[in-house]
């Protein structure tokens, strides 16, 4: 579950990995309507390629890129449809997302807490797509509640807003306000 920026702390907003294939846009052109509806929830930012780019550039920045790296990669593990057959593929995925992030010690290790590492290593007798949703989750969730503020609240996010508001009005009629913003980030 995702906090959204605009939302009361108590609405809780669904992230799109809870769902077996989230869409990922391509990197379209970016636009205000797109830049500016990343400011409405995580889900919103990294539903598209663009999105995702921008604020993995922001996290390198901080050297907390880890994170979304993790996440990435567990999404990757999900997408897969021809290695659904494929179980040693499976297994070799997962055996690399732990060794990568998880494990002690690892290269790039996300912090999550120690009940999920063990449910994670207990997933991992079975591996499949969804070893990691619990840890997934929670560095979500840390993610909206951390990170993802400090970007959207950073020069490098209103410096990319401001560059595509150049060529959009900033308020025009046809502009969703925050809050059917809010019910879209509900619904997503």
């Amino acid at each position: 579950m995702v906090f959204c920026l605009f939302c009361r702390p108590s609405q809780v907003h669904p992230d799109p990995s809870d769902h077996p294939d989230p869409l990922i846009l391509p990197p379209p052109s970016l636009t205000f309507e797109t830049v500016n509806g990343w400011s409405v929830c995580l889900s919103h930012l990294i539903a598209t390629e663009a999105g995702q780019d921008e604020f993995e550039k922001f996290l390198l920045n901080e050297h907390s890129e880890d994170n979304l790296l993790f996440w990435k990669d567990v999404q990757e593990l999900k997408k897969g449809e021809e290695e659904k057959k494929d179980v040693m593929k499976i297994e070799e995925q997962v055996s690399i997302i732990f060794d990568d992030y998880i494990a002690q010690g690892a290269p790039k290790e996300v912090s999550i807490r120690a009940n999920t590492v063990a449910i994670v290593k207990e997933n991992m007798k079975i591996p499949n797509k969804e070893v990691f949703d619990l840890a997934q989750q929670e560095i979500f969730d840390l993610m909206s509640r951390d990170s993802y503020i400090r970007y959207i609240s950073s020069p490098s996010y209103q410096k990319l807003l401001d560059s595509v508001t150049t060529t959009v009005p900033l308020l025009s009629a046809t502009a969703a306000t925050a809050e059917e913003q809010v019910v879209k980030c509900k619904t997503n």
